[in-house]
This record gives C-alpha cells, structure tokens and sequence, in this order.
C-alpha cells in the first residue's frame, strides 16, 4: 500500500515548522513575560528549558508522526493505553483556532484603521472618548510617577480608548454580554474567508502559500527592529528588556513561565507537530529541521522583544516615565502599547500598518497550520467522511464554519471575557504540563527510550551516541520530574481569574475548569475504556495488554524499497571485496 500524501519538497515542511513555531505568542506574549520575569535571568530559563523540556517532547511527537504517517489522533495507538492523548490533542487545536481568529479580527480592525490620513486613535474628540481622555501626542498630563519621581503623565490614552471603547466596546464584565459588533463580524468573516482559501486544498496547497506566510514575517520584524532601534530611548528600552535580575532565579514562577511559554510557542504538546510530520517521507531528516526552527523561534521571540522594548523605551522616554507604566501584558501589549508607542513616530499609519501586517502574517500561518493538522485528525477518525470528490473542501469549510460560530461568541462587548477565559484555561499552564508529563511516562517508561532511538535512527540514519544518553536521560527522568512539579505548582498557584479590575463569577470559573478538563481527562478516561476492553480475564492481564507496544509503522512507497534494496546490494558487493 503506497504512503498518504506527502509534502513535495524538503522546504514544505520547514515553512510548516515555522508557521508551527513561530506565531502570534512570540509577539503577543514573549517580551511581556520576558520582562516580567527579570530579562536576562528569564532568557537563561527559557534556554535551560528548550534543552530540558523542548526538544524532548519535540523528538517524541515528530517521531511519533513521521515514523507511523497517522495524525496524532492514531500515532498514540503504539501504547492502547495512552489513545487518549490524542484526543486530548484535538480539544487543544479546537481551542486555539477557536479564540486565534478573533484575535486576528482585531489585527484587520486595526489595520483598517491605519489606512486613513488623519488616524483618529490619535486624538479625543471622538464619540467613543470619555472626560479622562488624553492624547498620546498631547501635553496634557495627569498624576503618576515618572523616572524621576515627577507627577507628570498621563492617565488613559486616546488609543487606549480607541481599542477599548471603539474597537472592543468592552463592557463591565461577562454580566453586560451585549451584540455581536459589526465590523468585528466583518473582520472575523475575512480571517476566516482567507484561511479557508489558504488550506482548502490540502496540505500541498497550504505549504505553496506558507512559504509567503512563513517568510514574510521575518523580514518586516528585521524592519522593525531597524527602526525601533533608530529611536530615542531605544538603548534605555533594551536595557530593561535584558538587564539580567538574579534574585528572580529563586522564585519558581520564573522557571514556570518559562517552561510554559517554551512548550507553548513551540506548538509541544497540541498535537500539531505530530501530525505535519505525518506528511513527510519516511527517511525525511526532521531532527535537523526541529533544531533549525528550534533557533528560528528563539530569534523571532528575542526580536520580537527588541521590537516591543525599543519602541516602549522611546514611549517611556517621550512621556518622561518609566517602562513599568506603559508595559502591559496579554492583549493589551500588542493592541495598546505598540500602537501608542508607534504613534509617536513620523508616519503613524505606515508603521502601524506594517505591525499589524506582521502579527496577521505570524497569526495567519499559525492558524493553517494548526487547522490543517485538526482536519487531519477527523479524517483519520472518520476516513469514511473523507471518500467523496471533494470531499476535503467540504469538510474544511464545515470545521471553519462551526469555530467561526464559536468565535461570535468572543466579538460582543464583554467577547474579551470570554477570551480571556480560554487563553487561561483551555491551553496554558497545567494543562500542557500534565500532558507532557504523560508523554514522557510513555515513552520513557513503558515503551522504552531505547526503542524510540531506534525509530529515530531507521528514519534519519544518524547513529544517536551521546544523543541516546541524552534523550534517555530526559525522557526518563528530568522530563517528568520537571513536568510533574509544574503541574502540581501551576494548580497550587490558581486563583480566581480576573481581567483588570472585573473579578470572573464562579460559574465562569466552573466553566473555565470544565474546558481544561476536556483536553486532560481524555487520557485517564481512555485508559479506564481501553483496558476494559482490552482481552484477559483479570484486571492485571487487562492492564498488561494495554501497554503491549504496537507495529504501527507506516507502509513506505516502493521507490524508496527499491533505493534501499540497492544500498544493501551495494553493501554487500563492498564486502564481499
């Protein structure tokens, strides 16, 4: 039986690499959490972390993928017991493509905005301003402290205004829900009109426009950088971005953001990199590409910090205060600070529309990405769906339709609560941890580093030495103790979600804990299912042969039989000489 599709060339899946890997968190979240975790002190975490946690689980997942050619939904089928975990993997690209979209809706919003001759976030004299509003190229000031410890800044910006009261309508809580905003609906119609047309064909057809998507973003961010880096205050923004804080070394939360935001940006534990592998050729050398991209992500994420730290150093610099009052986190940061700060330069428009150009470039190839490993995953459930002429078209713009809907849900008044409950709940924190955890028992544990090392040596030839220490070590070891403690301080650290001063109802809460709940209870759940279906007479000998190792490896195409069968004729012949 020949092999399912393929990508075409080597590149394919480097460019579905980088939209993997290289996305809306780098600049949504990165120099934020970077910042608040001490700079310097949180980027040695952060790379501590892609050794300790990163590359394992990318190693697991990528080989998983490659070796039996199935979408994460079936490659977890080598262990019975561990099915779930791609179930779990499912609920998780559900999620994000749920609340991805709505972010890019703000992105177009903004956009549309940028394109007008006199920009209206700019100024307080319109319908959406309130008594407390104040231009960020005004001199008007209000109480605060500044550098100096002068009172001298202002309170609430015209563009916090603008993206708050115009853009976002954003109510008083989840209480005061309101309607669906209009040129949201527009916008979000839009996303999710282009990404259909960007995937609707298959894998072939998504990597073609990837290689826009995925490359685009790197050259506007280098753009940026030149820029930002031309301003006043630039050199006092990088000094608070990467000035090293020691003390913060001691506090767990620094490890733990880092962990997090490591797996996160890098797609771990979602599934996805699972199943674009699938679409690889069986002796395709993805160790090198994950280590490639491993370094892509890292430079993306540090330019984009310098991109943020830059421009909030001359905003700091300009307003005479500090970085701590105009560094926000979250959405804020992108959609409030970044364009506060642009608007302070010659040219607003421009350079608001070539930054929100590149956070709809980063978030556009995210969001292909991770739809098209979720099509994959009800293909590979219900391949009967899946045998009609077009059949691949159909059904993606069924699963857009059903997410769009969803996102309705997030582009009312109080939709940035409901967000915002996703972002917390569904795909952070212990969540990932605890999937990782799981992971790391499997391979480790009951299928054995050794044999996982054998897969990766059949596929990519290399002949793992030091590499196999390393990867035993990790995967036996370090991987789950470090996950485990995560999981375990992420749930002894929660409290009741709050939004700026709104304070989440407990209902809200509850169903914040039902959503994480979906994307970790379908390991345990599963597990309980498989072993009662499993054979035996005994609940031991049930258990026992929900852990026997299954051949799942993929049928590899005939050409690539022949090429070996002439290698090993050649082998032979060097012998016998």
């Amino acid at each position: 039986m020949a092999e399912a599709e393929t990508f075409k060339t080597k590149f394919d899946y480097v460019l579905n690499l980088v939209g993997l890997m290289v996305g809306f968190s780098n600049i949504w979240r990165f120099p934020y959490i970077c910042y608040k975790n001490g700079g310097g002190a949180f980027m040695l975490a952060y790379f501590i972390f892609i050794i300790l946690l990163l590359l394992p689980l990318a190693a697991i997942e990528a080989t998983l993928g490659q070796h039996t050619g199935k979408s994460v939904i079936k490659v977890w089928n080598i262990i019975p017991l561990f099915k779930g975990l791609g179930y779990s993997a499912i609920f998780m690209m559900a999620y994000w493509n749920s609340y991805l979209p709505v972010l890019l809706s703000w992105t177009v919003r903004w956009m549309y905005a940028s394109f007008t001759s006199d920009p209206v976030w700019l100024t307080c004299n319109n319908t959406w301003n309130t008594d407390s509003c104040v231009s960020v190229v005004g001199k008007d000031t209000v109480n605060t402290t500044d550098i100096s410890g002068n009172q001298t800044v202002f309170s609430r910006s015209s563009v916090e205004e603008f993206f708050n009261n115009h853009i976002l309508s954003k109510s008083a809580g989840l209480h005061d829900y309101g309607a669906i905003k209009p040129d949201l609906l527009i916008a979000l119609a839009i996303v999710w009109i282009l990404a259909y047309f960007s995937v609707w064909k298959g894998i072939g057809w998504t990597s073609k426009v990837v290689y826009f998507t995925a490359t685009a973003p790197f050259l506007m961010l280098v753009i940026l950088v030149v820029r930002g880096s031309t301003l006043e205050g630039a050199a006092y923004g990088l000094k608070e971005y990467l000035k090293p804080n020691a003390a913060k070394l001691v506090t767990l939360d620094v490890w733990t953001d880092a962990a997090s935001q490591v797996v996160f940006s890098f797609g771990a534990c979602t599934g996805t990199l699972s199943t674009i592998s699938k679409f690889n050729s069986y002796k395709h050398n993805y160790v090198r590409d994950i280590i490639l991209m491993t370094i892509a992500n890292t430079a993306a994420s540090f330019l984009a910090g310098v991109i943020c730290f830059t421009v909030l150093g001359h905003l700091a610099v300009s307003k005479n205060t500090t970085i701590d009052e105009v560094a926000d986190k979250g959405p804020q940061l992108v959609f409030i600070v970044f364009p506060t700060a642009i608007s302070l330069l010659p040219l607003p428009q421009l350079w608001c529309c070539l930054f929100f150009i590149t956070m709809l470039l980063v978030g556009f190839d995210s969001l292909f990405v991770y739809h098209e490993a979720f099509v994959c995953c009800i293909r590979d459930i219900v391949p009967g769906w899946f045998r009609f002429k077009y059949s691949n078209e159909v059904w993606m713009a069924a699963t857009m339709f059903v997410l769009f809907m969803f996102g309705l849900t997030m582009i009312t008044p109080g939709g940035i609560y409901v967000l915002e409950l996703l972002n917390n709940y569904a795909i952070t924190g212990w969540c990932i941890f605890f999937v990782a955890l799981v992971q790391f028992i499997a391979i480790g544990w009951v299928m054995g580093s050794n044999r996982m090392c054998d897969m990766i040596e059949d596929m990519t030839d290399y002949k793992l030495i030091k590499s196999r220490v390393y990867l035993h070590i990790m995967w036996r070891y370090v991987g789950p103790v470090v996950s485990m403690v995560f999981t375990f301080y992420s749930l002894s650290q929660y409290r009741t979600l709050k939004l700026d001063s709104y304070i989440y109802p407990t209902w809200a809460n509850a169903i914040g804990w039902i959503i994480a709940l979906t994307s970790t209870m379908t390991f345990p759940i599963g597990a309980v299912w498989i072993i009662c279906k499993a054979d035996g007479t005994t609940l031991k000998e049930k258990f026992k042969k929900s852990l026997e190792i299954q051949d799942v490896k993929r049928p590899i195409k005939m050409e690539n039989e022949a090429g070996e069968k002439m290698l090993r004729v050649k082998s032979d012949r060097d012998i016998d000489m």
